[in-house]
């Protein structure tokens, strides 16, 4: 066991678990995008970057090893700065359409820019149209307009299903989800990762709200292993 400092309090840990994996331990709340605790993490999103005495700039909590005496702080005005500029280039190009998009309630992209208050238009009208067809399946739609480009549903296609039937297209502005439809087995594990709107289901058109559906126990028809569902 190792013994580090976040925040002013003392905690241990086990060797190779991650700062966020430290602190999520403790009570220790530190926000997050594109991590799962299912999947590998990459630290794209930015948002749980922290400080760490010594280091020269703030780093990625996810991806950082818990090391014996550290001293972490990760509620900083550097790091609440840090952490809305973050949103704030998410929200570039992601569709403000709040109003009628089924994640709304339970978005985590919508409950971190309400917590650092944080509207879309720091900078100004300079988002990229996203000229990209549509992907869907029998089970999902993809809805490039709102995607964060966090990577949990390729991740999750890839590490959970071993299927990597989702990839990442291009860069920057332009980056959108590719799907390969003829390998796809509407498994349904990137719509259960996805943090916003980007990936809905495709079964019915009513309108409904995600945070408002009751979850029942089910088991799965895909084969013959019978493996319940929620």
């Amino acid at each position: 066991m190792i013994e580090l400092n976040i925040d002013g309090k003392t905690v241990t840990a086990k060797e190779g678990e991650t700062l966020l994996e430290v602190a999520t331990d403790n009570q220790i709340r530190i926000p997050t995008l594109c991590y799962h605790k299912k999947l590998s993490p990459i630290g794209s999103c930015r948002v749980c970057m922290v400080e760490v005495q010594g280091a020269r700039k703030p780093m990625p909590a996810c991806q950082t090893l818990a090391v014996d005496g550290m001293v972490v702080r990760t509620n900083t005005e550097d790091l609440h700065e840090l952490r809305r500029t973050a949103i704030q280039l998410m929200l570039l190009n992601h569709k403000m359409d709040c109003l009628v998009c089924p994640k709304s309630g339970d978005c985590a992209l919508q409950d971190l820019a309400y917590e650092y208050g944080v509207d879309g238009h720091g900078f100004g009208d300079i988002s990229v149209e996203l000229k990209v067809g549509p992907y869907a399946t029998p089970l999902i739609q993809y809805h490039p307009e709102r995607c964060i480009m966090c990577g949990r549903c390729t991740r999750a296609c890839r590490e959970v299903k071993g299927i990597d039937a989702l990839s990442i297209n291009l860069r920057g502005s332009y980056a959108h989800i590719k799907g390969n439809q003829a390998i796809c087995i509407s498994c349904g594990e990137c719509l259960h990762v996805c943090p916003v709107g980007a990936l809905t289901q495709n079964v019915t058109h009513t309108p409904f709200r995600t945070h408002k559906m009751k979850k029942v126990r089910t088991t799965c028809p895909y084969c013959g292993v019978g493996c319940q569902l929620e």
